[in-house]
C-alpha cells in the first residue's frame, strides 16, 4: 500500500508543473494582447483554484483523513480527470498567437520543459527588480517553512484536531480567495499604487507571523490556548499568497515574450529549491511540536520582502509614460 502510494504521488507530481508552465505561457501571450484580460484570467484561475483546493479540498481532506487514504486518492483521480477534460475544452475558447511561429505544440512543450529544468540567460537573476526570480524564492520561504506545520500545531491532537484543522483551512482559503480579487483591481491602476499595495501586504505578513510567534512563545511559557495564533497565521498565509499572485501576474503583464521565456525557468527552479529547503528545515526543527524557530524564519523572510518592495519599483505603464511625456512637454 505504501509503495503504491509513493509511485502514485511521484507520477502525479509532474502534472502541476505542466499545468503551471502552460498557464504561465498562456497568460503571458494573453498579456501581450490585453493586460486587463490577463489580470482577469489570472484572477479567475487563482480564486477558483483556492476555493476548490484550499476551502473545499483541504478542509474535507482534514475531516476524511482518519477514514483512510483511499478516499482522498480516489477523489484526487476523479477531479484530475475532470480538470483535464475542462482544460482541453477551454483551449477552443481562446488560443493566443504563440511567441514562436511554425512551432508545434509538442515542440513548444519540450522547449518550455527545457527552460524549466535547464534555465539559461542568468542575467535575468540580477536585473529583474521586484519581478526577479529571487523575489519568488524569498516569498516561498515563509509559506514553505510554516506550511501546514503551524496549522497542525494550532489544531492540536485529539478528537477535536481534525475539526479545528478543517476550520483553519476554510478560514485561510476564504481570505486567500478574496485577496486576488483586490489585487486584480489594484493592478489595473497606476504602478505606484501597485507598489504601495505590495508593501502593505509584506507588512501584514510581518505582523501576522510576528503575532503568531508571540502566541507560540506565550504558550510555551504560560500555556495559553494555541487558537490565539490562528488570526495571525491566517493573515500571514493569505497575504503571502497574494504577494506571489501579484508578482506573478505583473511578470506576465510586464515582460515581453523573449524575456519572460528566459526568466520563467529560473522563477520555477529557485522557488522550488527555496520551498524544498524550507520544508526540510521546518521538519528538522520539529515545527509541529514547537513552531517558534520556523516563525522566526518566516518573519525574517517577510521582512526581506518588505525591504525589497520598499526599495524597488515597477516599470511605468505605456499610458503613464505618455502622460509623463506630455507633462514634460508642457513644463518646457
Amino acid at each position: 500500500m505504501v509503495a503504491a502510494l509513493i509511485v502514485y504521488l511521484a507520477f502525479v507530481s509532474i502534472l502541476p508543473l505542466l499545468v503551471d508552465l502552460a498557464e504561465e505561457f498562456y497568460l503571458n501571450d494573453l498579456g501581450q494582447v490585453d493586460s486587463t484580460a490577463a489580470i482577469r484570467g489570472n484572477t479567475m484561475i487563482a480564486v477558483g483554484t483556492i476555493i476548490c483546493g484550499a476551502v473545499v479540498g483541504k478542509s474535507l481532506g482534514a475531516l476524511t483523513a482518519t477514514q483512510g487514504i483511499i478516499i482522498g486518492v480516489t477523489v484526487n483521480i476523479v477531479l484530475s480527470i475532470c480538470a483535464v477534460v475542462l482544460r482541453t475544452a477551454s483551449r477552443s475558447q481562446f488560443e493566443p498567437e504563440h511567441e514562436v511561429e511554425n512551432m508545434s505544440h509538442k515542440e513548444s512543450l519540450n522547449a518550455a520543459l527545457r527552460n524549466h529544468f535547464f534555465p539559461t540567460r542568468a542575467k535575468v537573476l540580477v536585473d529583474g527588480g521586484i519581478l526577479s526570480p529571487w523575489v519568488s524564492g524569498v516569498a516561498t520561504i515563509a509559506s514553505a517553512v510554516t506550511g501546514i506545520y503551524v496549522l497542525l500545531w494550532i489544531s492540536g491532537s485529539g478528537q477535536a484536531g481534525p475539526t479545528r484543522l478543517s476550520l483553519l483551512f476554510v478560514l485561510v482559503g476564504s481570505l486567500s480567495a478574496v485577496l486576488p480579487l483586490i489585487s486584480g483591481r489594484i493592478m489595473k491602476g497606476p504602478s505606484q499604487r501597485v507598489m504601495r499595495y505590495l508593501r502593505i501586504l509584506s507588512v501584514l505578513g510581518i505582523l501576522g507571523y510576528g503575532s503568531t510567534l508571540i502566541v507560540a512563545l506565550l504558550y510555551s511559557q504560560l500555556g495559553i490556548d494555541r487558537l490565539w495564533a490562528a488570526p495571525g497565521i491566517i493573515v500571514a498565509t493569505a497575504t503571502g499568497g497574494a504577494i506571489t499572485f501579484t508578482v506573478s501576474t505583473l511578470r506576465q503583464m510586464s515582460l515581453e515574450r523573449a524575456r519572460f521565456k528566459a526568466m520563467i525557468g529560473w522563477v520555477f527552479s529557485i522557488a522550488a529549491l527555496c520551498g524544498l529547503a524550507a520544508s526540510w528545515v521546518a521538519y528538522a526543527l520539529n515545527a509541529v511540536g514547537n513552531p517558534v524557530l520556523v516563525l522566526v524564519l518566516a518573519t525574517l523572510s517577510s521582512t526581506c520582502l518588505a525591504l525589497i518592495f520598499s526599495a524597488g519599483k515597477l516599470p511605468a505603464k505605456p499610458d503613464e509614460e505618455a502622460e509623463t511625456m506630455v507633462d514634460e512637454e508642457r513644463s518646457n
